[in-house]
């Protein structure tokens, strides 16, 4: 096993992983079958960067004890609120054991999630037209933000599977590996985690194999390391850049500041609950937000210029995305993302 973090990659972990931490593994990327394995944080952009590297020649509980231990040791224990890892359990399970405490949302990538239900359609003995018919309704289940439409259709689901023969194999499947687990993938179940999906993790994977690694699998193990000490040098000069130039105006930093536009030009009505919380009717939904001080004073990058509490409330947490609650608080406030409340009215 061989662990890499730097004392840039150490600073950026230290600074980032309070909010969202991501944590994958990829193959194919030297001639020894070793794994790599990849944390990473988001940054101020928005964007991903690799914090911490691991090759070891398994990717089971006891190889990421050992990775997350020295993590530690180099770091302190790490806090994520949100912790994301693809569908094996061995992340999740070697983390809590060894950092504390146990992240507030435990999210299952979507992309591996859709990549299993694709592989596990050949349960099924129907016909393609079958077939179809049950992946468009688990990509429905993934993507749907309600609770309690989402529950209405798992359930009718569950029934249909049970009156097709054909359909009986997939459905013990699903039975035991996703219905017992739905809130760690159901969009419903996570809306207020504001992070869908570990595409941060695939497009840095991608971009390692085939612009750096230029596709080729059978790399020697030096010339991996080569090349991630390459990736971290050249995302510290773009971090480098961005800061110096005042930040790239990425679509993240876009939606950001188009939310607060529009929140500024907006009438909100506001009841004071208590000294530290509040409650904000929506304008736009028969829904009212409980909005709850967290600190008392916010980082200088996140503060508005408004001495006022800005609700926005649907900000797109990515490309597609679904729609989630947003707050962003004035300098009296932590920026902060979801951490929120809703009760109907």
């Amino acid at each position: 096993m061989l662990i890499i973090l730097t004392e840039t990659q150490k600073a950026v972990l230290e600074k980032f992983s309070s909010e969202k931490l991501c944590i994958d593994s990829t193959h194919g990327t030297n001639q020894y079958s070793f794994n790599l394995t990849t944390i990473i944080v988001i940054d101020e952009f928005g964007e991903g960067y690799p914090a911490a590297f691991c090759i070891s020649s398994k990717i089971d509980e006891v190889h990421m004890t050992v990775f997350f231990s020295k993590i530690k040791e180099a770091t302190g224990s790490l806090t994520p609120n949100v912790f994301m890892s693809d569908d094996a359990p061995a992340f999740w399970n070697a983390w809590i054991k060894i950092m504390s405490p146990i992240p507030k949302f435990h999210l299952l990538c979507k992309w591996h999630i859709d990549n299993n239900w694709r592989k596990n359609l050949k349960k099924i003995d129907g016909s393609l037209t079958t077939k179809a018919y049950v992946y468009k309704t688990l990509r429905v289940l993934l993507d749907e933000s309600n609770i309690t439409e989402f529950e209405n259709l798992l359930s009718s689901f569950l029934c249909k599977l049970e009156e097709e023969p054909a359909m009986h194999n997939f459905r013990a499947y699903f039975m035991s590996t996703y219905v017992p687990r739905k809130k760690l993938w159901a969009a419903c179940y996570r809306c207020q985690a504001m992070l869908n999906t570990n595409m941060v993790l695939e497009a840095f994977h991608k971009t390692l194999k085939h612009v750096y690694l230029k596709g080729k699998k059978n790399q020697r193990l030096d010339a991996l390391l080569w090349h991630l000490l390459k990736v971290v040098r050249d995302k510290n000069f773009e971090r480098l850049i961005k800061l110096c130039n005042g930040g790239k105006v990425t679509h993240f930093v876009n939606a950001i500041n188009s939310r607060h536009r529009s929140a500024l030009q907006t009438n909100y009505k506001v009841t004071k609950i208590s000294d530290n919380t509040w409650s904000v009717a929506s304008n736009s939904l028969e829904l009212d937000y409980l909005i709850k001080q967290k600190k008392t004073k916010a980082p200088e990058e996140q503060r508005l210029n408004k001495p006022t509490i800005q609700v926005i409330n649907q900000i797109k947490n990515d490309l597609k995305g679904n729609d989630t609650p947003y707050i962003n608080i004035d300098p009296h406030f932590e920026h902060s993302y979801g951490q929120l409340d809703q009760k109907k009215k």
